[in-house]
């Protein structure tokens, strides 16, 4: 996972008329780090006893958010 953000210094939110605004993007299963084969590790049907046999499933997602917090 990993999230950047960015707060905005109060000397240009107190002309706007705001006391806070954030600016952030965040990603989750951004990459695997393995030395296996596949298309991803954590697949996989029985992980009991076919531990890393991903048996054609689709890999996990990537997941990106973007987002402003707001403060009046």
């Amino acid at each position: 996972n990993l999230t950047l953000g960015y707060n905005l210094p109060a000397a240009v939110l107190n002309r706007a008329g705001m006391t806070k605004l954030r600016i952030f993007v965040a990603s989750n299963n951004l990459f695997t780090i393995t030395g296996y084969d596949g298309l991803d590790p954590s697949v996989g049907g029985a992980a009991d006893t076919n531990f890393g046999i991903d048996v054609g499933n689709y890999p996990i997602t990537r997941q990106f958010t973007a987002g402003l917090n707001l403060g009046f």
